[in-house]
């Protein structure tokens, strides 16, 4: 597939692409490995060549990011006003070749410029005229058009955020999913009955997210499970309310999906922040598992380990997938989602996945910024409710038992 881009523009017109639009398709082919026009076999399904055209506004926004992926691209120019070596010498550093717009060679501004640059650049046109070809030494290829309209199929992706009375960290959480560089196609707020600002700070985000109100405190995990059966995406994140996605949180994650449908959870590295980040940061750096860095006044990297042989049998005594990692909706469908044990329930999802064949992947960036503000944090409440449930399950175990030897003794006696 050769997808052909006229225009790269910060306000695109009918025939050209947003920066953010031309992030989103690039991310939706992470499974396809770009080729120069000259490598193409238009029989490799696996082969994808990115041919983009226009003005100074396609190199100002499209260059960047091309350069940021460390993609190959095709670069078409006019022989005459565009032909800048300044230009065409961008393009080159950027990872791309450098090929005519239509053909007209009679300026003699080109010469220069067809001096420094030969082979393999300026061997390929795109037909002014045509937008649907372009043509090579010896073939001509088809090209799909792009613009803002075009669809790119990908996985979809929901986001949900559960919220109990954390309205005064609740607008650093949802403007930290509204803002990311490939946006959520659903973003789903669950308040769990609370009874501080949140509803009026959630009532600013009407337009861009479904609200789920519970009538009642059901928990962290049930209000996720809440979530999650109404949600549509393939691809389910999950956010704390007092925490922080970074921007690229998504573009970095999702590829690792698209790239294999075995991969059933992706984690990452986590920055801790906020007053209790060095008590939690020093938590990590006890368990010696993970690499702790100290960035500064009360903030933290933590890098965990990578996914590889054994980890099924490491995940069981330590967790290294944090519990706002992204994951398949069908493979949490597939282990039976959410369920009650003695550990937390995210920990628990986790390694029932892996340990029915689903893969997990390491994305080597702190993309989580995990807040430490104070004891009562989701996290301590999950261990406190699980806690619990082991309390009241040994309390029943007892009374079972106490039940039965009151049996047995009504047994013996009547037998004596």
């Amino acid at each position: 597939m050769i997808p052909r881009y006229l225009e790269i523009s910060a306000f695109p017109s009918e025939q050209e692409v947003s920066p953010d639009t031309l992030l989103k398709h690039l991310v939706s082919w992470s499974d396809k490995t770009f080729v120069y026009l000259d490598d193409y076999d238009p029989r490799n399904t696996d082969h994808m060549v990115l041919a983009i055209s226009g003005s100074e506004s396609t190199i100002t926004h499209a260059l960047p990011l091309l350069q940021h992926l460390q993609l190959r691209f095709e670069y078409f120019t006019h022989s005459d006003r565009e032909l800048d070596q300044r230009i065409i010498t961008t393009v080159v550093k950027a990872g791309g070749r450098v090929q005519w717009l239509g053909k007209s060679q009679s300026q003699a501004d080109t010469k220069n410029v067809l001096a420094n640059f030969q082979d393999p650049h300026f061997r390929w046109i795109a037909p002014e005229d045509n937008v649907n070809a372009v043509t090579g030494p010896a073939a001509t290829l088809n090209c799909r058009p792009m613009n803002e309209q075009s669809v790119v199929e990908r996985p979809t992706t929901s986001v949900i955020v559960v919220n109990y009375n954390l309205g005064r960290f609740l607008k650093d959480a949802l403007d930290s999913v509204l803002l990311q560089s490939v946006p959520a196609d659903e973003i789903i707020v669950v308040d769990d009955c609370s009874f501080d600002n949140s509803l009026d700070i959630l009532k600013r985000y009407e337009d861009h997210l479904v609200l789920i109100r519970n009538e009642t405190n059901i928990g962290v995990a049930n209000s996720r499970k809440k979530a999650i059966a109404s949600a549509g995406g393939d691809i389910i994140y999950l956010l704390d309310a007092d925490d922080r996605l970074r921007g690229d949180y998504i573009e970095k994650t999702l590829p690792y999906f698209i790239k294999d449908k075995g991969t059933g959870v992706v984690y990452t590295d986590v920055i801790l922040f906020g007053p209790r980040a060095s008590w939690r940061a020093g938590g990590f750096h006890r368990e010696g598992r993970t690499k702790v860095t100290d960035l500064g006044p009360d903030y933290y990297r933590v890098e965990f380990p990578e996914f590889g042989d054994g980890a099924e049998g490491a995940i069981k005594t330590f967790n290294f997938i944090h519990n706002s990692s992204p994951f398949r909706r069908s493979a949490y469908l597939a282990v039976g989602g959410y369920q009650p044990t003695s550990i937390p329930e995210d920990w628990y999802l986790f390694m029932q996945m892996i340990l029915a064949g689903w893969k997990a992947r390491r994305c080597p960036f702190p993309l989580l910024e995990y807040r430490q503000h104070s004891l009562m944090q989701d996290q301590g409440v999950r261990w406190l409710e699980a806690l619990e449930r082991q309390f009241t399950s040994a309390v029943q175990r007892v009374d079972r038992l106490e039940r039965e030897v009151s049996a047995l003794k009504r047994h013996f006696a009547d037998r004596c």
